[in-house]
């Protein structure tokens, strides 16, 4: 996936981030009256956060943190075979 590039200053991680931001929201907006109208208030709400939950769980057991890891270590273990769990660490 290529991300809209519109500022050499902004990285491309953090474009990404916004791209992919907008895009749910944009979704959430289109859908959320409509579903709401067939299900009601309480059970759209019940559905949004099932989801969100599931999104953090997921991303707790498969998004490597890699804060403060400089991109050469990352490259490194990446070609060295270590789990992608594992590239922060």
């Amino acid at each position: 996936m290529r991300c809209p590039s519109r500022s050499p200053a902004t990285p491309p991680g953090r474009r990404c981030w916004a791209a992919t931001s907008w895009l749910f929201n944009a979704i959430v907006a289109a859908s959320f009256l409509s579903v709401v109208e067939g299900i009601g208030l309480a059970a759209t709400i019940g559905i949004f956060l099932v989801v969100c939950v599931a999104s953090l769980f997921i991303s707790l057991a498969y998004v490597p943190e890699t804060r403060q890891v400089e991109l050469e270590d990352i490259e490194k273990d990446v070609l060295a075979g270590k789990a992608l769990r594992r590239l922060g660490a």
